[in-house]
């Protein structure tokens, strides 16, 4: 796999996506530059690292390339971009790995002078670099609706879904991408798939089930479950189940998933429409949710069972 060599690319970030698109480009022979915060203790070590590392206040670097990755939290686009673009290259391109500033900072009207492409990895950073060594599916969503220039473009983010191994490729919409990632997170991956199991677990010790056999019940097999889903379908998936699971998980289902549950679904959506829960997040601290969550999670009988190396 090679690249053109009058294109030049560049990641800005140093989190754990952009180490993974980096170790994956650098896997791929896709060259690269990583952009750095002045001062970051990573620019001091910069002449050990495998690929060229360069300050964002680094003007004369700055005006040699063609896209560049914000591999960085969405809240700080802007100001990065407000910072950098200056000295860029006319038509420069932005490459984002998330709809979500686009959508609430409207980046694309506030830079209408560069461009601006989508390129998604549906997977957490070590989950974006395990699938690639191990060569498995890896999901990515891509657009190319704030493009300036449709054919390089393509061609160049071709180039880096092969190089950090997105092999499953779905062209839409920032808007798309990103309401349908953030409701996925707050209706299901990020809430029910944790709180639900949890509380099921919490209820059976309370009854008196001993901790391994909740943990595996509630935990293993939900692992389980959902691979068979994946695998073979909802469908056969209800031919595979016992009478027991079958006819309880129905009952189940008219009873947790009523109007009420519907209604509260919608909500969730609404906000993200109506632009409330992005003006909701400009508010909130998320280290200071993330302690508390973790505060809360160590006070769990789950953690200890953990902690304690029981399974």
């Amino acid at each position: 796999m090679s690249q053109d060599n009058s294109t030049h690319f560049a990641i800005i970030g140093n989190g754990s996506q952009a180490k993974a698109w980096a170790e994956n480009l650098f896997d791929s022979k896709i060259s690269f530059s990583m952009l750095l915060r002045p001062g970051s203790k990573y620019l001091e070590a910069s002449e050990k690292s495998k690929f060229p590392v360069f300050s964002l206040d680094n003007r004369e670097q700055l005006a040699t390339f063609d896209y560049i990755a914000l591999l960085i939290p969405d809240n700080q686009h802007f100001n990065v971009l407000e910072q950098i673009t200056p000295y860029l290259k006319p038509k420069a391109t932005f490459i984002y790995a998330h709809g979500y500033s686009m959508l609430s900072e409207k980046l694309n009207q506030k830079f209408s002078n560069f461009g601006h492409l989508l390129l998604a990895p549906k997977a957490i950073a070590s989950q974006v670099r395990q699938r690639f060594l191990q060569q498995q599916k890896l999901s990515a969503i891509i657009s190319y609706e704030h493009s300036t220039n449709h054919q390089n473009d393509k061609k160049f983010l071709s180039l880096l879904l092969k190089g950090i191994g997105a092999n499953t490729v779905i062209e839409s919409t920032f808007k798309h991408e990103c309401f349908a990632d953030l409701l996925s997170e707050q209706a299901l991956l990020c809430s029910t798939l944790l709180e639900a199991p949890k509380r099921v677990y919490d209820l059976m010790l309370s009854k008196g089930i001993p901790k391994e056999v909740a943990f595996v019940e509630c935990f293993e097999e939900m692992k389980l479950i959902v691979d068979t889903l994946l695998q073979y379908g909802p469908e056969a998936f209800f031919q595979f189940i016992s009478p027991n699971a079958l006819c309880g998980g129905s009952k189940a289902m008219e009873i947790l998933f009523d109007s009420e549950y519907q209604t509260k679904l919608e909500n969730l959506w609404k906000e993200l429409e109506n632009g409330s829960f992005f003006e909701w997040m400009k508010e909130q601290n998320p280290a200071s949710t993330r302690q508390q969550l973790v505060n809360n999670w160590k006070k769990s009988q789950l953690d200890k069972i953990f902690s304690e190396n029981l399974l």
